[in-house]
C-alpha cells in the first residue's frame, strides 16, 4: 500500500490508488471498522483527491488488517 490513512490526526490504516485513464479508485485498508463519521471524512477526502487529479474518484474498502505481525517485522 502506498500511503497512510489518517483519521483525527492518527494513523488508521493504509491506502493506495488504482488509476485508470479517466478515473481513480482509492483502496483503503483500515486497521479497524470505519464508522459513519470516518466514512464521511474519507468520502470528502477522496472527492478532493479526484478534483486535484481532475478525474472522478471513488473509494473501496480492502479487508482490515489483523493484529498480527506486519511486513518487515521480526516477530
Amino acid at each position: 500500500f502506498g500511503g497512510w490513512l489518517l483519521l483525527d490526526g492518527r494513523v488508521a490504516g493504509r491506502w493506495r490508488r488504482a488509476a485508470a485513464a479517466r478515473a481513480v479508485t482509492v483502496e483503503a485498508q483500515p486497521d479497524r471498522a470505519l464508522g459513519g463519521a470516518a466514512r464521511d471524512a474519507l468520502d470528502a477526502a477522496v472527492d478532493r483527491y479526484g478534483r486535484f487529479l481532475s478525474v472522478p474518484a471513488r473509494w473501496a474498502e480492502a479487508p482490515a488488517r489483523g493484529p498480527g505481525p506486519r511486513r518487515g517485522s521480526s516477530a
